[in-house]
């Protein structure tokens, strides 16, 4: 996770290609303010270190924000595979 906020330090202002599927166009720098703020939602509700924070979504963006948040907050993430 330490990588994630070197390389919005690096290319806080640049494009994160790789999620043009998901249709949200996010820069590095904007992707890292929304992590942060959601990791800092996970806490506020009361959630601690090691505890296990279950997503049932499809591949959106909004999934990757939170897996992200859940890694920064060091919230273990379970995946509910929507489709079963």
């Amino acid at each position: 996770l330490k990588s994630i906020k070197m390389i919005h330090l690096q290319y806080s202002l640049k494009r994160i290609s790789g999620m043009l599927r998901l249709k949200s166009r996010w820069t590095y720098g904007e992707f890292n303010d929304w992590v942060t703020e959601i990791s800092k939602a996970l806490i506020n509700m009361g959630h601690q270190k090691g505890d296990r924070v279950g997503i049932y979504a499809p591949n959106i963006s909004e999934w990757l924000l939170t897996a992200y948040a859940c890694f920064r907050a060091d919230l273990i993430l379970v995946n509910v595979n929507p489709a079963f």
